[in-house]
């Protein structure tokens, strides 16, 4: 196993392990919320006492910095894991690209047979092809 598929396993492994932790606090949260209405349904009479209007407050604020956060920090890791995976396609792009010339350039040919058109049309290929994504704002495209 080379070097970059087990970063790229790792890397997933982490992604979705993190996803995870995060759908399961979502989860809990959406559990808890009912518990949440109901003690400040329960404690709306308490108002009359000094001091439990503003300790609700603060509660029900750092809940609402909690429910907030949580689905920031949901959709930025939504958003790295398409990242992720346009960047693993142009990866495997890449890959096959330099595999067809590796395997082009492996054979022991001897220094007259090698053929340089056919490997500086392949070069000109790929620059016409990273020109395109440059144009295109692809910025997950691995140049060369």
């Amino acid at each position: 196993m080379s070097y970059n598929s087990f970063l790229s396993v790792s890397f997933v492994s982490n992604l979705i392990s993190i996803l995870c932790l995060f759908q399961s606090i979502l989860k809990e949260r959406s559990t808890n919320q009912d518990l949440y209405d109901d003690l400040v349904a329960e404690a709306s009479h308490l108002g009359d006492k000094p001091g439990v209007v503003q300790d609700l407050d603060a509660v029900q604020g750092r809940w609402t910095m909690v429910i907030q956060s949580t689905e920031d920090k949901a959709e930025r890791l939504r958003q790295t894991m398409n990242v992720w995976g346009e960047y693993k396609d142009s990866s495997s792009k890449l890959q096959e690209v330099l595999s067809g010339v590796e395997d082009k350039i492996s054979d022991p040919p001897s220094v007259h047979s090698v053929e340089v058109d056919m490997i500086q049309t392949d070069i000109e290929r790929h620059k016409v092809q990273k020109k395109k994504n440059t144009s295109n704002g692809n910025k997950t495209d691995l140049n060369l």
